[in-house]
């Protein structure tokens, strides 16, 4: 790691000589790029992503002990559960399902309180909770109310009875199981990373039969399943007869209320609406936050009503840009089908509150960092000022950070001081302290610039943007972050009425033990000349990965005329895996995307871009009226695409010819289209 971090500093100093003629906003995001942090038609196709990081050639079904070999789950789709919800636990906390996962093995159990057996394996479900979701990052472990027609308080009174440590999430529309199909409570599943379930059945051996409990416990089929996948991925594991109380599946319309003469089938906040507003919209839709009003009690949702089921309907909210349909990202922000359909049927029926005592709480406001107190808080040095209208600000914050040595930043944590401003903020870094000298020409707090900083920075720890959650990177891999940089913090402010004040703070995590570092590498076109009327105007750009890496993430960007914008990655012999997708490109919203699962790409692989401009009148972002001609450019009326893709090398310093390239490439396709470096 010091070998490496030496050699990162020698590519610093490289790179800052030959960049300081550099005029370019945006090639900013990865010279700095071994510290940089993030996230063709049917190019999205339903392809499975290279293999895993341990590949085996293990064919064996492993048969556990009193298990049913004949069972075993077969590989293919019919194991791979449809997943994509949010749900609650038993705190208000909020938990996510999606089809993939940065956990290599994620459990599930389905219980309830009714089920004299279910209660039984509290005790057990613990332990394995202090095991597998308190001492490990590998194995996830969450339990699931097993009754859709209780109420979140009856899950309350349940934890606290019987003093349960583990998360259960409350599941009023049965998703969860609708997806995996319990027959019976307890039940478990096991999933790997790729959302197959690779085990289901029972616990362990407590109970022969409904009745009849062993007195001695040898057999654990649950854990032990757990030991051998982390053992070999690739091991299979036959499924167990589950013991215990039927489970019985709800149908969807049942859930739904479809019979609306019923009292009783009808849908109400307490029982199901509570549950999906708190889960998707409460963290942005609550007091200073940045939603334009509170979705925190059931008469805020009533009086919003209308405006919240045109805005789902018409896909603005929650908002989030990539396709459903190509690739998966953690923190992704969408509602699941049924969750749409309760919400506008809910206000169909009358909004009914139902017993208000019995809905779940509000999610716990952040009043401290979600990841434990930072090794670092880097903190505005004054407040800035907000008028009540006017133009979006983009304004830059120099902010030194005390560092007596190199260190490698795992996470960051943004707090804004009035959230209900702070549209989105980039952090970058600036070893060559350019950002002071800006600072210094302006008598307000900071200075502005639109898309860069005003000059290169040296690398970048990553950004905010509502309703992100803050993550450490996997596999303790981090950014490097050089000793005596400055933090450039830029943030996007947008007037809301009202003239306020505010002083962000960013929370930075180390690695402690650090294994890897993460670097950017990008593909860019220069070569943009949009006619003024043109409303799909598309231009591509790829680079050829010279080495293998692993793509952690990808950040797009545009400007205002952006219309769509896709990446893919091209392997060797012509495959195309998907990477990310979006078809309605909102320059307001634009984020980085940390992928669920890592994507492992073979040397020759090319990073392919593909962009299209809407430069028409019917666009309504198009800041020229009547529209004119736009070129490539750095400021806001200009236009320009770049895809960065976060990666990661088998070993640090392989990163140094990797970045070297990169910027070679980057520099003879500005040359040969007119944008040299001067």
């Amino acid at each position: 790691m010091v070998n490496a971090r030496r050699q990162l500093e020698i590519h610093h100093r490289f790179s800052s000589n030959v960049w300081q003629l550099q005029r370019t906003c945006w090639i900013w995001s990865v010279i700095g790029c071994l510290g940089l942090a993030l996230q063709v038609k049917s190019v999205c196709s339903a392809q499975e992503s290279p293999a895993p990081l341990v590949e085996t050639n293990t064919k064996a079904i492993i048969s556990l002990p009193d298990s049913k070999p004949q069972h075993a789950l077969e590989t293919g789709e019919a194991s791979k559960p449809q997943l994509n919800t949010q749900l609650l636990d038993q705190h208000s906390r909020v938990h996510e399902f999606r089809e993939k996962s940065e956990k290599p093995l994620r459990v599930v159990v389905f219980i309830n309180g009714d089920c004299p057996i279910a209660r039984s394996y509290v005790p057990e479900l613990n332990r394995l909770h202090e095991k597998w979701n308190e001492k490990t990052e590998t194995v996830s472990l969450h339990a699931v109310w097993g009754n859709p027609f209780s109420t979140h308080a009856e899950l309350r009174k349940f934890v606290e009875d019987y003093s349960i440590k583990f998360p259960i999430v409350f599941d009023p529309l049965a998703q969860l199981a609708h997806a995996l199909k319990p027959t019976h409570v307890p039940e478990s599943f096991l999933l790997n990373a790729q959302g197959r379930i690779v085990y289901r059945g029972r616990i362990d051996e407590r109970w022969a039969a409904p009745g009849v409990k062993r007195a001695v416990v040898k057999t654990r089929d649950l854990e032990t399943a757990v030991e051998t996948l982390q053992l070999n991925p690739a091991a299979k594991i036959a499924s167990t007869s589950a013991v215990g109380c039927l489970y019985d599946l709800i149908p969807t319309q049942e859930l739904l209320g479809a019979n609306h003469d019923s009292p009783q089938q009808k849908l109400t906040w307490s029982q199901v609406t509570a549950s999906i507003i708190y889960a998707n919209c409460t963290h942005c839709h609550q007091a200073k936050a940045v939603g334009p009003f509170p979705l925190e009690t059931w008469q805020d949702v009533v009086n919003e009503r209308a405006q919240m089921i045109e805005e789902i309907q018409t896909s603005r909210m929650p908002p989030w840009m990539p396709d459903a349909n190509c690739g998966e990202f953690l923190g992704q922000r969408s509602l699941s089908e049924i969750e749409k359909q309760a919400l506008s049927k809910w206000v169909e029926q009358g909004t009914l509150s139902g017993e208000l005592n019995e809905a779940p709480a509000p999610p716990p406001k952040k009043s401290t960092w979600e990841l434990g107190p930072p090794d670092l808080i880097a903190e505005m040095a004054a407040d800035f000022s907000i008028p009540a209208d006017g133009p979006d600000l983009f304004q830059n914050f120099v902010i030194p950070l005390p560092l007596d040595s190199d260190k490698v930043v795992a996470a960051i944590e943004f707090q804004p001081g009035d959230a209900s401003v702070v549209h989105h903020t980039l952090c970058f870094l600036d070893a060559n302290h350019q950002g002071r000298k800006l600072d210094a020409k302006t008598p307000e707090p900071g200075y502005s610039s639109f898309g860069s900083p005003g000059f290169l920075p040296t690398g970048s720890i990553g950004g905010w943007s509502p309703g992100n959650t803050p993550r450490k990177l996997p596999g303790h891999m981090g950014r490097y972050l050089k000793k005596g940089s400055d933090l450039v913090l830029q943030i996007h402010y947008h007037p809301s009425g009202k003239a306020t004040k505010d002083r962000s703070r960013v929370g930075i995590y180390f690695a402690d033990q650090p294994k890897n570092i993460v670097a950017a590498v990008w593909a860019a076109s220069y070569d943009i000349d949009i006619p003024a009327g043109e409303r799909n105007y598309e231009r591509r750009a790829s680079y050829k990965l010279p080495q293998p890496v692993t793509l952690m993430g990808v950040i797009p960007h545009m400007h205002l005329l952006g219309k769509s914008f896709t990446a893919q990655a091209v392997l060797p012999d012509n495959t195309i895996q998907p990477i990310i997708r979006i078809s309605n490109w909102k320059y307001a919203w634009q984020d980085e995307f940390h992928l669920s699962q890592p994507i492992h790409l073979p040397a020759g692989t090319r990073l392919e871009i593909i962009a299209a401009w809407d430069n028409s009148e019917e666009n309504p972002l198009n800041p020229s009226n009547p529209p004119r001609r736009v070129t490539w450019g750095e400021q806001t009326t200009d236009e320009m695409v770049y895809g960065f893709f976060l990666v990661a090398a088998e070993e640090p310093k392989k990163l140094i010819p990797l970045a070297l390239d990169n910027i070679s490439v980057d520099l003879k396709s500005r040359a040969l289209h007119g944008h040299p470096i001067r």
